[in-house]
């Protein structure tokens, strides 16, 4: 069995590279998530909305559960 894709501090640092997001490694998954919504072009609302609609957020599915 495939091993699943896990929302990883690890794998919210890698994306985060190209946007030199200030002081990444020091935030907590949840505000780091906020940032890269962000710069995203995104509202910074992981965890915030119950049923979100936005289909296209990386962190969909991870916030949505």
């Amino acid at each position: 069995m495939p091993k699943k894709n896990k929302l990883t501090k690890k794998v919210l640092l890698e994306r985060a590279k190209p946007y030199q997001i200030q002081g990444a490694k020091k935030l907590k998954k949840v505000a780091l998530i906020h940032q890269l919504q962000l710069a995203e072009g995104y509202v910074d609302c992981f965890g915030k909305i119950p049923n979100c609609s936005i289909e296209t957020c990386f962190y969909r599915k991870a916030c949505q559960k």
